[in-house]
């Protein structure tokens, strides 16, 4: 083998060792899977509803739970935030924080939990979010339905009165009694 090659080989691989800076697509909070399937669980009780079994069947269900605090393509807009997020991961400040999760709401597309982050105001510091309801997406019937639209079910079941039951719109909701899990920061 020539030494250029040789040198040049020693180069690839030496740049494949080095790991490459990610760019964050989102600050959220990472939630304990376990515990969130543990909740819903214990929510549903003993009348699951067809829809999660469907969710369950077609292996739907998120495989992890996140709650999005901003997107990327929200850091323009809300440069505040953004920043806010990205000091406090930089500093390793506060990264857990309690996470209240108060109602399950589905339709025929998609499942999700609304939730409040500190609902006690006990973390010392203040957990805002660009979405307008903050919520986990729980699940979704296909590939074509993004988590994203989780936000919208939500809006619309809170316009709609946040009933308890089935509404008007189809959809559906459930409170959870007593449920909370631990969220930690994370930089997705």
């Amino acid at each position: 083998m020539k030494f250029s090659n040789f040198l040049s080989l020693a180069c690839l691989s030496l740049a494949a060792a080095v790991p490459t800076k990610r760019s964050t697509t989102y600050f959220g909070l990472s939630l304990p899977t376990q515990d969130i399937r543990t909740n819903l669980d214990n929510s549903f009780s003993s009348n699951v509803p067809p829809f999660f079994q469907k969710l369950q069947s077609t292996n739907r269900v998120q495989s992890s739970f996140h709650v999005t605090l901003i997107h990327v393509t929200d850091s323009k807009s809300h440069s505040d935030i953004w920043k806010y997020y990205k000091d406090l991961v930089a500093k390793g400040g506060v990264t857990q924080v309690p996470v209240q999760l108060n109602h399950i709401v589905w339709d025929d597309r998609l499942m999700a939990v609304d939730v409040t982050v500190d609902p006690e105001g006990t973390s010392g510091v203040q957990w805002p979010s660009t979405n307008d309801v903050t919520h986990t997406t729980i699940g979704t019937v296909n590939k074509s339905v993004k988590p994203v639209e989780s936000n919208d079910l939500l809006v619309q079941w809170k316009s709609d009165g946040s009933v308890i039951g089935i509404n008007d719109s189809g959809v559906s909701a459930i409170s959870m009694q007593n449920a909370r899990v631990v969220g930690t920061l994370t930089a997705f």
